[in-house]
């Protein structure tokens, strides 16, 4: 996808979920979200779109350039995600993609970038709120495929170098609309942190890997393949082959890679 699909995505999802805000309930609780209600979510939203919406319109190169923003009262958090949404629509269509801006990720460093992670985040947070409302989740085919692809390259394997990682299954990720399959490994990460010392052990993680034989194989098409691996679509939707266990394995290590 090129950066003007992502930015007129984005503006798509991020309309419809503001008026589908208007018309939820506020302290009704999201399902997908455990803890959160509707408010809770949607200041969530309203807050990352403000941050990158500043990272942007600033081309800041350090996030320590956000004005800070206390949450305001439930009744208020609609509006407040309007705000924001305005702020990184126009930020992003006074920019190009290969402009430069501060990112969390090595990959990143450029307005496109942003453009990309705030389509999908604007996509599932939609989602969420559709499932809230008792409404079936849809995403666009092509936002689907790309964020497959987002999730495997973007969210997951970016591991520290502080970090051992040992393997333990090899999972098939096969989705229709894609020429070829992709092979992940999954495993557990082990380390201690150089500086809050802190102790890690075995938490889940899953990257790429190049070859091996799967223990399974997760296939289908990939609106349902993109709801998975999120985490807001069952697995049933998609077709599952070999070991459960890994499959299992594969969606922890996804969950708490995307915290």
């Amino acid at each position: 996808m090129q950066y003007e699909d992502h930015v007129q995505h984005l503006k798509r999802y991020s309309m419809a979920f503001l008026e589908l805000a208007r018309s939820s309930d506020l302290d009704t609780a999201v399902p997908s979200c455990p803890g959160w209600s509707v408010a809770d979510l949607v200041h969530h939203l309203a807050e990352v779109q403000h941050f990158w919406g500043s990272i942007v319109e600033g081309r800041l190169d350090d996030p320590g350039g956000v004005e800070a923003r206390e949450r305001p009262t439930d009744d208020s958090v609609v509006a407040l995600f309007d705000d924001a949404r305005e702020l990184l629509d126009n930020a992003l269509e006074n920019a190009t993609g290969q402009d430069r801006c501060w990112s969390w990720s090595d990959a990143g460093g450029t307005v496109g970038w942003v453009a990309r992670r705030q389509h999908h985040e604007a996509a599932i947070h939609l989602v969420d709120l559709q499932l809230t409302n008792g409404r079936q989740p849809q995403l666009l085919r092509d936002t689907a495929v790309d964020g497959i692809s987002e999730m495997i390259d973007v969210m997951l394997g970016d591991f520290p170098a502080w970090m051992s990682y040992e393997p333990q299954w090899l999972v098939e990720i096969d989705v229709d609309e894609f020429d070829v399959a992709t092979l992940m490994t999954v495993g557990l990460l082990s380390g201690t942190g150089p500086e809050s010392g802190t102790v890690y052990l075995d938490l889940p993680g899953a990257r790429r890997a190049e070859y091996g034989l799967p223990d399974a194989i997760v296939s289908g098409p990939a609106e349902a393949m993109d709801l998975w691996l999120w985490g807001r679509g069952p697995v049933d939707d998609l077709a599952v082959t070999g070991e459960g266990e890994a499959v299992e394995a594969l969606r922890l290590a996804i969950a708490d890679g995307t915290q």
